[in-house]
């Protein structure tokens, strides 16, 4: 057995590297300046969708293999953490006029590439299976859901952590809004305008903002220059290894990250080819300029 671990940070990274090392390690320390579910850190609050839809092939490979290791973390606690009710992307033509270049078309045929379970949808067919919505065409990955923060977090560490009874008769609408991306010419400009166009149904809604009502539900995003996670050894270090720029869509790959990490801590080394997110990459650009 491989001695001892520190981590420092306690959010669903630092805690899935703990549930992976813990069969590896003499004994393992989980360092973190405040507490585990304090609403202050990015891993606190309600959900956090878990799905494969990517661009790159790659993200889509590392998704499900996350989303397997999920399965074996809900196996190891005995309870329900992901809930599983698909991820369906809408194109409308007044909203995105190049549906060709949309995500939802794009990210579609990696899916179809990889062979995943998929299902699309013409508009016609959107509106017999899905009539709340008024779009122009659906693309659904089938094995995707969302994660229930709160069962995740007392199934890593029991207490600290908010537990939400029941279910919320509302839908949640997040705007995907962050400051590194050029946006494309729209008439949606907010939450209200997005339902409005294509969610008819919900125009007379309550609105209630998530964040302001509970203080939890706000994604954190730390942006990264190459838009690639940064994961493995800290250059110029021995033992140091780190685990950070999710860029917002982190969360859905915890246990594959705890895994690479708690490996290449007590392992010297993972099973997964990381190359491409190595914390070296910055320095060799500093030596470069």
């Amino acid at each position: 057995m491989a001695g001892r671990l520190t981590i420092i940070g306690g959010g669903v990274m630092g805690l899935m590297t703990a549930y992976h090392a813990a069969p590896l390690a003499e004994s393992v320390t989980v360092l973190d300046r405040s507490r585990v579910g304090d609403p202050a850190t990015a891993s606190f609050g309600l959900t956090r969708s878990v799905r494969n839809d990517y661009r790159d092939p790659e993200y889509v490979r590392l998704a499900f293999e996350a989303r397997r290791l999920w399965r074996e973390f809900e196996r190891d606690c005995g309870r329900r953490l992901l809930v599983d009710c698909g991820c369906l992307n809408l194109v409308k033509g007044t909203v995105t006029p190049d549906l060709a270049s949309s995500y939802a078309v794009e990210s579609y045929a990696v899916l179809e590439q990889l062979q995943l379970r998929r299902e699309a949808f013409s508009g016609a067919q959107l509106r017999d299976r899905f009539p709340q919505f008024d779009a122009d065409g659906g693309w659904l990955d089938v094995d995707a859901g969302f994660a229930d923060l709160a069962a995740v977090t007392q199934a890593l560490r029991e207490g600290g952590h908010p537990v939400y009874e029941g279910k919320t008769p509302g839908v949640k609408i997040g705007f995907y809004n962050p400051p590194d991306v050029i946006r494309a010419p729209s008439p949606i400009g907010s939450v209200e305008e997005f339902v409005a166009e294509c969610i008819p149904g919900l125009r007379d809604a309550e609105v209630v903002d998530v964040a302001t009502a509970s203080g939890v539900d706000t994604c954190w995003y730390d942006l990264v220059a190459d838009d690639e996670f940064i994961l493995g050894t800290v250059p110029g270090t021995d033992g140091l290894y780190t685990g950070v720029g999710w860029r917002g869509t982190g969360y859905k790959f915890a246990p594959w990250v705890g895994r690479v990490l708690a490996q290449l801590a007590l392992q010297q080394g993972t099973v997964y080819d990381i190359g491409r997110f190595t914390p070296a990459r910055f320095a060799a650009e500093e030596v470069a300029s």
